[in-house]
Order: structure tokens, then sequence, then C-alpha cells
């Protein structure tokens, strides 16, 4: 009876990472935010295998997954970006319509899968957004900004 539990608990993890990393954004806290991301990622590789490996699934993990993917892989990274790179201070619409594309493009990709029928579709996207999280680490570290290159040209 526990065991149909373990892939769920770990969706819920994953989940309540993508939660967590929002409110460390709000709070302007980059690296735990992109942290916890990058946590929730690695989370999310493993649950479906181990939902795999005990033989159990449900309509409801399903659900849960696709909502966990949206949030730490969808709305997560999008404002960790959007709010890193302070675009609003840019002033320029593209900027910040280019954001909204993206979190757009990567919702349209996690939903698009939903079904379930295919191994490997989300691991670009999932790829994609750890590169982003280990680059907002990185830069954050050597006090990088890209809005420092732009201000000055």
């Amino acid at each position: 009876m526990f065991k149909k539990w373990i892939p769920n608990i770990l969706t819920w993890v994953n989940l309540s990472f993508g939660v967590i990393a929002i409110l460390e954004i709000i709070n302007q806290n980059y690296i735990a935010s992109a942290v916890l991301i990058i946590i929730a990622a690695f989370i999310d590789r493993y649950d479906g295998r181990i939902a795999r490996l005990l033989n159990v699934s449900s309509e409801f993990g399903k659900e849960l997954d696709s909502l966990a993917d949206l949030v730490s892989f969808g709305v997560a990274p999008a404002l960790l970006i959007f709010n890193k790179f302070n675009f609003l201070d840019l002033g320029n619409i593209k900027v910040v319509g280019s954001c909204f594309l993206l979190l757009y493009i990567i919702l349209y990709r996690l939903s698009g899968y939903a079904d379930f029928s295919l191994y490997f579709p989300r691991m670009p996207i999932l790829q994609s957004i750890l590169e982003k999280s280990i680059g907002i680490i990185i830069s954050a570290r050597r006090g990088f900004s890209v809005l420092h290159h732009y201000q000055h040209t």
C-alpha cells in the first residue's frame, strides 16, 4: 500500500521545491532559487523511474507530475530569469515580451506531453533550465550582470 505513494511523494517534493524557488525569487535570493530548481530537476528525473520500477501508476500521479513540471520548470525558471536580470529596468518591451514568450514556449512544450506516450520528451527543456540555473549561480558568484553590458553600450 505504501509503495504506491512513493512516486507521488517525490512529485510533491518536486512541486514544493518549485514553489519555494518562486518564494526565494520574491525574496531576491536567486542562488537559492536556482539550486532549488536544480534539485527539483533531479527529483523529477527519478520519480517516473521509481514509479515504473515499483510498477505503480495513477491518473492522480500523472496530473500531479504535470503540475509539478509546470511550476518547477515553467513558472519558476521564467520568473528567475526575468527577475535576476531585472528586465523591467531595461524599459524595452521586446525584452519583456521575450520573457513571456519563453514562459509560453515552456508551458506549451510541457503541456504537449501530458499523455506520457513518449519516454524522453522533456529532457531538452530540463537541460535548458539546468544550464540557465547553473549559469545564474556562476554569474552571481563572479559578480557578472547581463544588464551591465547593455547599460554601458
